[in-house]
């Protein structure tokens, strides 16, 4: 399932398809996954009746409504094969036939039963099911494309095999020759192959295997194929290398366990390369008489004898979940003979530093995430044989050595960095949080969310797309230094000549507590936790509507997860409330909020908005938290929101203490407005127009500061009149918000305290 809403799709999953569509592609294949956002339709599952969502194989919005109304594409739409599980286990061979044909589908590959489907799709005909002009349709686009590619030509105003296709067979073969399997065509294989080599785990950096004279390397793998494929590939980087190693290798199909030669060779051996094949998660086996137990077995041996493996998976990169003793794996993504299993062998001996990334999460036994989408690490520099001629890469923060370990990955110009290490030496608290694979990071201004295996990365509550998903490499989170620099305003120049990479930041940190630098986490993490769940009720709305007792069930939930909600309601495309709870607020169902500048500015782009402070309907100063709701054509019927009390959110916030006094707290708008204060008669003053301030000089000019810099430290002067004299304040602040709303998170505390 893709679970995303709609202004997600549109700008990431179904962007390469526009473009595609936009250059003039003829042919397009359909995937049996479903999208809930475009296809709430269920089905009642014919493997155990359950309800499901029908896949975009099989669904009309998908197909026609999707792809052909929307995103404009004239071309031939074929299926993925009908034989896969995600559609037998669910539905009839019929059954699918059919309803592919009435989404939209042009083409049926590899139904269960070619004659049954042909015999299903003519009585679906007869019978009105599917209306002939639709397979009309469809002929046309296929012949127009056979015509395109020269498949068939009209002669004499008659459709004929094209001349190439009527061309005597020798002639083919001997023009396919030249083309299939060509020197250019095996280069640039061989390079995919080996860009898409994912390096999963290394425990204690065994990899790359460095080889010597003198070594004795043991190889095992599933067929025999696949063993002289792997015996090749160690022959050629031993050549390479013109050393002396003894080879020995096994295949082991139909085995359970090591054989004693099997137990020898290992014992004797320097290094052990073990090649497993797609046991996948429901049978663990790739045929009838192999199971898991020989990988397993090996594993645990070489464990035992101290002898240093790693694990190549040869098909899926499922098979790491049953492999927990493992200390190394890569995945290769191989099946027939190619180029795959000498990538992977060049990774395990270092003629080639992996690069790739998972294109699946990986799940665990237990059913929760063992790698994430986007999940790969990479050697550091230095490890292997291709980077061992060049030397590390030397890095400087404001003209001082930035020792760094992992050291920087040089990849595509493209340096990848450990987060902790190089946002630390300029000043930021960095909080890990192993369960969810989170980074947090905070500088004065700034608030960077990273999260390992994911491309996008969260600065002030904004999304932001990285080249590169974030990974982990020797438990340490690295990531593009694109978005340090992005995060940090950082600039970096480098010289390839001595490989020296130089960062200059200025330091904004001088003066600046860092305790406060919790207090800013805190409350830009609780914004993101809201925004996040209001996401999922969002999705969750596409698929009930914005009324009736299921999307009350979802505002219910929402209003009471949070303390500081006063109500969570829906709001149609006109902007008048649809349902509100909790029951306190059901009269206010019905009024118009259109006229809220926010609640325009959702209507307007489709994107998440967060308000400043105003005066709700409700009749009292609230900040409105929305999420876009979409149809399943995609269409934005309204909004989801979370009415916030700023009292209730922010006196939730611990200050620290200075030297036994309480520091003043307040949160600011851009504009003066003061949102919330913890001396709670200045809540909901202006600092610039309000007459209490007027003879504050001092403050009026620091809270100008405040506005035009995200972060900063600074003094005033208030008048004593009693004790005719000044008394000094000081002033740090920084930023918190979301979708692009900007709040000054602000402390006052007398100038001679500490934190």
């Amino acid at each position: 399932m893709v679970p995303h809403d709609r202004a997600r799709l549109d700008a990431v999953e179904l962007k390469p398809f526009q473009a595609a569509i936009d250059g003039g592609v003829d042919l397009l294949m359909t995937a049996h996954v479903t999208f809930p956002a475009i296809d709430s339709s269920m089905v009642n599952s014919r493997l155990d009746n359950t309800p499901i969502y029908v896949p975009a194989t099989l669904s009309a919005p998908v197909l026609t409504g999707l792809i052909r109304d929307e995103l404009g594409f004239k071309g031939v739409v074929v299926t993925d094969c009908l034989q896969m599980k995600a559609i037998t286990d669910h539905f009839g061979p019929e059954d699918a036939v059919i309803r592919a044909v009435q989404a939209g589908t042009d083409i049926i590959l590899m139904p269960s039963d070619l004659s049954r489907a042909y015999q299903a799709v003519l009585a679906a005909v007869k019978n009105g099911v599917i209306p002939e002009a639709a397979v009309d349709q469809s002929v046309t686009r296929i012949l127009a494309l056979k015509l395109k590619l020269g498949v068939a030509e009209i002669k004499n105003g008659a459709l004929q095999p094209g001349s190439d296709v009527s061309r005597p067979l020798e002639d083919k073969i001997n023009t396919a020759l030249v083309v299939v399997g060509c020197a250019q065509h095996r280069s640039l294989e061989q390079e995919i192959a080996g860009q898409a080599v994912t390096l999963l785990r290394n425990e204690g950096n065994i990899l790359p295997f460095q080889l010597s004279n003198g070594d004795k390397v043991t190889l095992l793998a599933p067929w025999q194929d696949r063993l002289e494929l792997m015996t090749q590939s160690l022959e050629q980087i031993i050549g390479d290398k013109s050393l002396r190693v003894d080879v020995q290798g096994f295949a082991y199909t139909d085995m359970a366990a090591l054989n004693e030669e099997q137990k020898e060779a290992i014992d004797g051996a320097d290094y052990v390369v073990l090649g497993s094949s797609s046991y996948n998660v429901d049978s663990r086996t790739p045929g009838k008489d192999w199971t898991p137990d020989y990988v397993l077995n090996a594993v645990e041996y070489c464990r035992e004898q101290g002898k240093a493996v790693a694990v190549i998976a040869i098909r899926n990169p499922y098979d790491i979940m049953y492999l927990p003793e493992a200390p190394a794996c890569i995945c290769i993504y191989g099946r027939a003979e190619g180029p795959d299993i000498p990538a992977g062998m060049m990774a395990v001996f270092g003629k080639l530093n992996p690069a790739g990334k998972l294109p699946v999460a990986i799940p665990n036994t237990a059913g929760g995430e063992l790698y994430p989408l986007g999940y790969g690490l990479n050697y550091r520099p230095g490890a292997g044989e291709n980077l061992a001629g060049e030397p590390r890469v030397s890095v400087k923060l404001n003209g001082r050595p930035l020792p760094l370990e992992p050291v920087p990955l040089l990849e595509n110009e493209r340096f990848l960095v450990p987060l902790r290490l190089v946002l630390e030496a300029m000043g930021a608290k960095v909080t890990w949080y192993g369960d969810t694979g989170t980074a947090v990071a905070c500088l004065p201004g700034t608030t960077l969310v990273v999260n390992a295996g994911s491309p996008y990365a969260g600065i002030n509550g904004c999304e932001y797309p990285m080249e590169v998903a974030a990974g982990i490499d020797n438990e340490r989170i690295i990531v593009p230094l694109e978005v340090i620099k992005k995060a940090t305003g950082a600039q970096s120049e480098w010289d390839s000549a001595t490989r020296s990479l130089a960062l200059y930041k200025e330091d904004t940190s001088a003066g600046f507590p860092l305790p406060f630098l919790d207090l800013q986490r805190d409350v830009q993490s609780r914004l993101d936790q809201a925004d996040r769940d209001l996401a999922a009720a969002a999705g969750e709305l596409a698929q009930s509507g914005l009324d009736g007792d299921e999307a009350r069930r979802i505002l219910s939930g929402l209003a009471s997860r949070y303390h500081y909600a006063v109500d969570c309601c829906t709001v149609d495309e006109h902007g008048k409330i649809v349902a509100v709870e909790p029951a306190a607020y059901h009269e206010f169902a019905g009024a118009d909020i259109s006229g809220q500048e926010h609640v325009g500015r959702l209507k307007e782009t489709g994107r998440p908005v967060l308000s400043n402070v105003f005066t709700a309907v409700e009749g009292f100063a609230a900040v409105d938290m929305q999420r876009p709701v979409f149809s399943q054509q995609g269409e934005l019927i309204g909004s989801v929101s979370m009415l916030i009390s700023p009292e209730r959110f922010f006196s939730s916030f611990t200050v620290p203490d200075m030297q036994g006094e309480r520091p003043e707290m307040m949160i600011m708008q851009k504009d003066g407005d003061i949102l919330y204060d913890t001396e709670s008669s200045q809540t909901g003053r202006n600092t610039f127009t309000d007459p209490l301030y007027q003879d504050y000089a001092g403050l009026t000019e620091l809270a100008k500061r405040v506005v035009a810099d995200k972060a900063g430290v600074g003094t005033y002067a208030i008048p004593e009149q009693q004790l005719q004299k000044q008394a000094a304040k000081r002033s740090v602040w920084t930023t918190v918000g979301l979708h692009g709303t900007e709040w000054r998170l602000i402390v006052n505390y007398a100038a001679d305290s500490n934190i």
